[in-house]
């Protein structure tokens, strides 16, 4: 209990409940439509529908908010609070960028009506990897383009591994960490220049496929970094689809004296991992392969292997702040990302999340001590092989449904819109969070006959089959009696009064003073023992024989009989 409630303090100094705030927060400034204008702008991030809605926000709402030059009386800022953004609270770690995924353009006939140029959808094995000039014209390149062109490195493919680049998972695909990136710099009216030359020379075009919009803010009051990702997408099919990744991370966790009491339980987690991974070690050395047939030695070594790769990941972490924060440091007028050191912590927090919660279900390891709650285990054990056929049962008819419903309504719903998507709808059906007034207005007839269908078969046949094979299994296990009742509650009473009973004994000297000064106290000078001891059944019996001297007895007065 102790070395999990340490485990929790190194855990949650990892999150902070105020992110949210300060994700609520950017969310009004820049997505959402319903908040406050900047800069006498109405357009946010939510109301992007098209290229021409992209440029307007970023010329009329982003530049603007991470390179504010007055103040909300009028007065012109001064240079060091123009380091900070539109709200003066967010400091901002250098300028933003704007990273281009692009298709590959291929012929392609169709029938009837010739010869088409084709731009596919977007594939990170098949994405457009080429060396272009100016305005997407083939190489070679008008002599002194990079002299007078703000934007001539914008049209240059670069790969993911020289910027640091991780792929990222849109709504529609997964885009590559590489791209055709277009560089501004920390000023307002240098990145106004910047953004128009790019809208000259059609920068967003045809094959255009995603369109990352990226930046990094620190709040120093709060002691966190923000890496935020403004993702729009321009699938094959045509429109936009626009979506918001903001990341909050810590990468600074030793500052202050929370700082050092986080670095002491981060150094009392370690030791205990160390000297929990050398008593397994022991028993693995000493039980061999039989270990793996017990249920908790088995979490017992996955939270060992958990812990040990997150104290990798831990240290990979640390090494790419400081390359980062270094890279910072020299080119401060430059971008610097910060994307996979977020990436890294969220998954560096997915593993720590494990960890704790395999270690909490390891103290659930003291009630089986307790027989009534062994049963629970026996009524699953009971009924295993009758609940993966009702299982597979339960599958087979709710994969049916998923396809039926994506073939069917895909087309309409954006809760049928793919396989995942209608898995997870139908699953919020079962639940009771269903979504059927959609459904009725698009399909009346067939979707009320669907939806029908559905809960019979799902919710009223196979669902009522699983609880009665589960009753029948409770039924068997509770006919059995109950071996022992003696469970955890008796071992901490007897732990305790035997504690408690050690601890009164040691202290209270008073009491053996009493005794030895009391009439019937008898030294044990002053008769021999003979202490016979008898080895039964691995334990050890000891029997005091009676002394070779007799005992002086207490004199009894005689008994007067009254008739």
């Amino acid at each position: 209990m102790i070395f999990l409630a340490v485990l929790y303090c190194v855990s949650f100094s990892n999150r902070d409940p105020r992110w949210y705030n300060v994700k609520n927060h950017l969310e009004q400034q820049l997505v959402t439509s319903n908040s406050f204008s900047i800069g006498g702008s109405t357009l946010k991030y939510d109301q992007v529908t098209s290229s021409a809605n992209l440029y307007a926000w970023i010329d009329e709402t982003l530049i603007p908010f991470l390179f504010p030059r007055y103040h909300t009386n009028g007065d012109q800022l001064k240079a060091n609070r123009r380091l900070y953004v539109h709200d003066q609270v967010n400091f901002r770690v250098g300028p933003m960028r704007l990273r281009q995924l692009r298709a590959v353009q291929e012929p392609c006939r169709a029938q009837f009506l010739g010869n088409f140029t084709c731009y596919d959808e977007y594939s990170i094995n098949r994405e457009d990897d080429e060396d272009y000039c100016v305005a997407w014209e083939s190489r070679p390149c008008v002599r002194g383009q990079a002299v007078y062109n703000l934007t001539s490195v914008a049209w240059n493919f670069v790969s993911s591994v020289d910027i640091w680049g991780l792929p990222v998972t849109g709504l529609h695909s997964t885009y590559g960490g590489g791209g055709y990136i277009a560089e501004f710099v920390v000023n307002y009216n240098i990145s106004h220049l910047v953004l128009n030359d790019l809208h000259k020379y059609t920068w967003i075009d045809r094959r255009t496929r995603a369109i990352f919009t990226e930046f990094t803010l620190y709040n120093v009051d709060d002691n966190v970094f923000v890496f935020i990702t403004f993702l729009t997408e321009f699938p094959e099919t045509g429109g936009v689809i626009a979506s918001t990744l903001i990341k909050p991370f810590r990468p600074y966790q030793h500052v202050g004296n929370l700082g050092m009491f986080i670095f002491i339980c981060e150094i009392i987690v370690l030791i205990g991992i160390i000297v929990f991974s050398v008593h397994k070690y022991i028993w693995f050395r000493r039980y061999g392969k039989k270990m793996w047939k017990e249920f908790w030695h088995v979490i017992d070594i996955l939270i060992i292997i958990l812990f040990f790769v997150a104290t990798v990941m831990y240290i990979g972490r640390w090494i790419m702040i400081n390359m980062a924060m270094k890279e910072w440091e020299n080119h401060k007028n430059k971008f610097v990302n910060f994307s996979h050191i977020a990436s890294w912590d969220e998954l560096f927090n997915i593993f720590l999340a494990f960890i704790i919660f395999l270690t909490t279900i390891r103290i659930m390891r003291v009630l089986s001590y307790n027989e009534r709650i062994n049963q629970f285990g026996q009524v699953l054990a009971h009924v295993s092989r009758d609940l993966c056929g009702c299982f597979v049962m339960f599958v087979m008819v709710y994969v049916a449904f998923v396809t039926f419903g994506h073939l069917i309504f895909g087309r309409h719903l954006e809760t049928y819109k793919n396989l995942f998507v209608s898995s997870t709808t139908l699953v919020n059906a079962i639940i009771g969070k269903n979504s059927i007034k959609d459904l009725f207005s698009v399909e009346p007839v067939l979707g009320r006959a669907y939806y029908f269908f559905f809960v019979l078969f799902l919710l009223w046949i196979l669902m009522t089959m699983m609880n009665a094979t589960l009753n029948v299994g409770i039924t068997i296990v509770r006919k059995k009696p109950v071996r022992s009742t003696y469970g955890i509650v008796n071992i901490v009473a007897s732990f305790w009064r035997e504690a408690v009973g050690h601890i009164i004994a040691s202290n209270n000297t008073t009491t053996k003073e009493r005794l030895k000064l009391s009439r019937n106290y008898i030294s044990s000078k002053k008769f021999t023992k003979t202490i016979v001891g008898t080895r039964q059944d691995e334990t050890q019996q000891v029997d005091i024989v009676k002394p070779t001297e007799d005992l002086p007895k207490k004199k009894e007065r005689a008994r007067r009989i009254y008739q």
